[in-house]
């Protein structure tokens, strides 16, 4: 298929690319330094006041004036208690992790860190500049069994250095109205991957800007690996990658053979955004992350689609899933520098338990704290996909999709050249696996 050919073919889905962020109520970036919001520029750690001393607790987050999670959450815990001021040291997303690191290298005073991506979290630790949580976890009896596993994954040497406050697991998101219209019964959570293609080749039907598509495997590497991940058996350190095989090639023949899902060349080459297709109801099934619930519930509402919508487990290789899943968090530590370590472990214990759940539950995000009380919260709110509380409650045994590791930073970039190669069918399957294999022993391992 030439680039000509695929322009015209999918000038249709043109009007649906959009720039979507990961949670309902992110705004776009923007380019603006990093700045304090609400305190004076230069914040003194205590200040005089009329109910007597207030102290101030430095947290650093990103997009804080656009997202409406994070502003409940901070009012929420300065309305608990009334003598402590956060001063939100607030950057850009596209911008914050780095400008994080310069500040906790220098003699900033944060407290409290927001952790946006695992590369950062890895560094910041072995530059030793976050705090271990492990005493303060134990003194106060925290359940680590609430975050499904995820907690200790994110340790480091047996420590752990962040509690998340919120997660995404991988999910598959269907199209009922498509399913209705073809006679097929909708996904259950024992889909195998055979099941997951053939369904998807039944599925598909029409031609050119009219096409309905089957599935949606979108261009991300973890579209592939978190169908082998989801299985929690396998390593992406260890530098043997065969075991991604007949993921690669089930995708693949769903690409070239069966022409069931879109193209990567095409996805790339018109800049496709996955939230597009599968909005204007010409994608029956898509592998995606959590955030897209809230994704779909905001643009439901919008009027933006009017998919009729629900999901489902993941497919896997044999269809005995258990309760397994594959994902994320998103965690919240401490700086190592911090002169109020206390009072910054009093914040992240509130913001990533119980409390601080509920109130991301009730803005429609998926909190890493999980109970029957805030899921019934989340669940409760309207359009939720049906499936979607069975799912979330027997997903209790959850894989990071991304390891902890300093070497993942090095080994992800190999991944992706290889996988691209792969994708836009440069080299064969096994061939690739094996020079991905080897690339990564020769250039990262030893």
């Amino acid at each position: 298929m030439n680039g000509g050919n695929v322009m015209k073919k999918f000038k249709k889905f043109a009007s649906f690319l959009v720039c979507m962020t990961m949670l309902t109520g992110c705004g776009a970036s923007s380019s603006e330094p990093i700045k304090e919001t609400g305190a004076p520029e230069k914040q003194a750690q205590t200040e005089s006041s009329n109910k007597g001393e207030v102290t101030t607790l430095n947290v650093a987050l990103w997009d804080y004036t656009s997202l409406e999670y994070h502003k409940k959450l901070v009012a929420a815990y300065e309305k608990r208690n009334p003598t402590v001021k956060i001063n939100v040291i607030e950057a850009p997303a596209n911008d914050y992790s780095d400008k994080v690191a310069v500040m906790l290298a220098g003699n900033s005073d944060i407290d409290v860190v927001f952790i946006r991506d695992t590369a950062s979290y890895t560094g910041y630790i072995s530059k030793g500049q976050l705090e271990p949580l492990d005493s303060y976890i134990t003194a106060d009896t925290v359940d680590l069994s609430a975050y499904g596993g995820m907690c200790e994954q994110y340790g480091v040497d047996n420590q752990i250095y962040g509690l998340p406050y919120r997660k995404d697991i991988w999910m598959l998101f269907y199209n009922k109205d498509l399913f209705d219209q073809a006679g097929i019964a909708y996904p259950t959570d024992n889909m195998t991957l055979e099941q997951y293609r053939e369904t998807a080749k039944k599925l598909t039907s029409g031609e050119g800007s009219d096409k309905i598509y089957g599935a949606l495997n979108n261009k991300w590497t973890q579209s592939v690996s978190n169908l082998a991940m989801f299985e929690g058996t396998h390593s992406l350190l260890d530098g043997d990658y065969t075991f991604l095989k007949p993921y690669y090639d089930t995708v693949l023949a769903m690409q070239n053979e069966d022409q069931s899902t879109l193209e990567y060349s095409t996805i790339i080459a018109s800049n496709i955004h996955y939230s597009g297709p599968f909005y204007n109801g010409q994608v029956a099934m898509m592998p995606m992350g959590s955030w897209f619930i809230n994704n779909m519930l905001e643009n439901t509402a919008n009027g933006t689609t009017a998919v009729n919508w629900d999901v489902a487990a993941l497919p896997s290789l044999n269809g005995d899933i258990g309760n397994k899943g594959v994902g994320a968090i998103t965690p919240v530590s401490i700086s190592s520098k911090s002169k109020n370590k206390d009072l910054a472990w009093d914040f992240v214990k509130f913001v990533t338990t119980e409390e601080g759940a509920q109130i991301l539950a009730e803005c429609g995000i998926m909190p890493a704290y999980s109970s029957e009380s805030v899921l019934n919260t989340l669940t409760s709110i309207k359009g939720f996909p049906v499936h979607g509380k069975d799912l979330l409650l027997n997903t209790t045994d959850i894989t990071i999709e991304f390891p902890v590791d300093e070497k993942w930073t090095s080994i992800n970039k190999i991944i992706g050249e290889e996988h691209e190669l792969m994708m836009i069918n440069e080299v064969g399957v096994d061939e690739e696996l094996a020079t991905l294999s080897q690339r990564v022993k020769d250039e990262v391992l030893n």
